[in-house]
């Protein structure tokens, strides 16, 4: 695969690469949509519950985001170089910070969870459905860590269907237990499994996450990857650590800001009620799936990136970002124009109350027109990150959020009197102005000047 990374056919190569990612990212998004089609079943309430919650699932995966950044990043330089014993090594410390990172949300997570969701505007009648749905949430964070760290070891090396595979199994038994742990199953009468509501829907993601993680790391273990994991030889030397938060850290903070951007969000619909949380969590999974084909590119760009840049092949990476720019757009502007075909439908799908889904359509009507932008935004972020730079990532989140969509959406929803529609609008506004941002960014990087 190393060799058709630096000399193959440039679009040919970065569809092999991504969709086993964009299959992938889709089995992983499902987690979250069918808890929610599934809880929606519970009403309304039960949603919003579940869409308070869902920032912290993001705080996770931000973190688990920025492992999996550097982490290829590093191992696809080296193997690019051919350095492959240094490509161990850098593997075995991405497994420590998983460890590091598991043990650290689950203790804080339960801790302070209650203070979080109050913060976010929990209603009495919600508050208790979002803690028993985020405690098991937090007991099984490590899943999601060491999964995504030993994932990111095997696509490196261009492997993009091992860990497609263990999350494909992953996502089918969440489907199958989901409805049994949120319903339960009664035979004659006789309660066999109990009815758990939004903690069963939790309890269900987790076992359904332990699962793929211990097939991947199985994987690892065994031998059947190019970069092996040889924990009784492990030495800890810091520059590993060092050069994967190099591009993990900052990549981290970009998704944190993300987070933290969805977080002040869901607050300020929780100045509209609980339909108006309840449509933003609905409307942002949706866009979750809309962006799973530029994650998928951005993942085959990121490895592409990385392994031409490991070997001087400078113009051919720079190549790559812009195809990969051009197919993200292409994938989006089908999937926007899909969503805006009939946006009431598809937020029905979770939840039919009237309130709902005006408010989630007219979301959807707002949001979808810039889903070419937010492509090439993400497929930049990855070339960045590809190139070992992981600072333009923060600043291009927090230019984003942090300067546009949060201020805006604040100023027009409560000082400008457009309510939830301003949200909407901020949202909207961000992405065009951040993708033109971006744009002229990478055009002036230089990447044979980097040492």
């Amino acid at each position: 695969m190393r060799e058709q990374i630096l000399n193959a056919n440039i679009p040919k190569t970065i569809l092999k690469l991504a969709w086993p990612n964009m299959i992938g990212f889709l089995m992983q998004v499902s987690y979250n949509l069918a808890d929610t089609i599934f809880v929606g079943r519970l009403g309304a309430e039960a949603i919003a519950a579940v869409s308070l919650a869902f920032p912290i699932d993001l705080f996770m995966y931000a973190l688990g985001g920025g492992l999996v950044a550097g982490t290829t990043s590093l191992l696809s330089r080296y193997i690019g170089a051919k350095k492959y014993k240094n490509a161990d090594n850098a593997a075995e410390h991405s497994m420590l910070i998983a460890l590091v990172l598991s043990v650290f949300f689950t203790i804080v997570g339960l801790l302070f969870m209650k203070p979080l969701f109050v913060f976010l505007g929990a209603t009495s009648s919600i508050l208790p459905m979002s803690i028993e749905y985020s405690r098991w949430i937090f007991l099984g964070s490590g899943s999601i860590f060491f999964f995504l760290a030993a994932s990111a070891i095997i696509r490196s090396e261009g492997d993009m269907k091992t860990s497609m595979k263990f999350m494909g199994i992953s996502v089918v038994l969440n489907l199958i237990l989901d409805p049994i742990f949120i319903f339960g199953i009664s035979i004659a009468g006789i309660s066999i499994i109990p009815s758990m509501g939004v903690a069963g829907a939790a309890i269900a993601t987790v076992i359904a996450r332990v699962v793929g993680c211990v097939l991947v790391l199985n994987h690892l273990l065994k031998d059947r990857s190019l970069v092996k994991l040889r924990l009784k030889d492990f030495k800890y030397n810091y520059l590993f650590i060092k050069n994967i938060f190099a591009v993990g850290i900052p990549s981290s903070l970009s998704q944190l800001v993300m987070s933290v951007g969805v977080l002040l969000l869901t607050k300020l619909t929780a100045n509209f009620g609980e339909a108006a949380i309840a449509a933003y969590g609905i409307g942002f999974k949706l866009d979750t799936v809309a962006f799973l084909p530029t994650l998928g590119i951005g993942i085959a760009i990121l490895t592409m990136v990385g392994q031409n840049f490991g070997a001087k092949n400078y113009a051919r990476a720079k190549s790559i970002t812009w195809t990969g720019c051009l197919m993200a757009g292409v994938f989006m502007l089908l999937i926007s124009l899909i969503f805006l075909s009939a946006p009431r439908y598809f937020i029905s799908i979770f939840n039919n109350d009237p309130q709902l889904v005006n408010y989630g359509a007219s979301y959807i009507r707002y949001i979808a027109p810039t889903y070419v932008f937010l492509g090439v935004i993400m497929i930049l972020s990855f070339a960045f990150q590809g190139f070992g730079r992981g600072i333009p990532g923060i600043a291009i989140a927090l230019f984003r959020l942090g300067i546009i969509a949060v201020p805006a959406a604040y100023l027009l929803a409560l000082n400008f009197g457009y309510g939830l529609t301003g949200v909407w609008i901020a949202i909207a506004a961000s992405n065009v102005l951040t993708a033109i941002f971006s744009a002229l960014w990478f055009y002036g990087f230089k990447a044979e000047k980097i040492r």
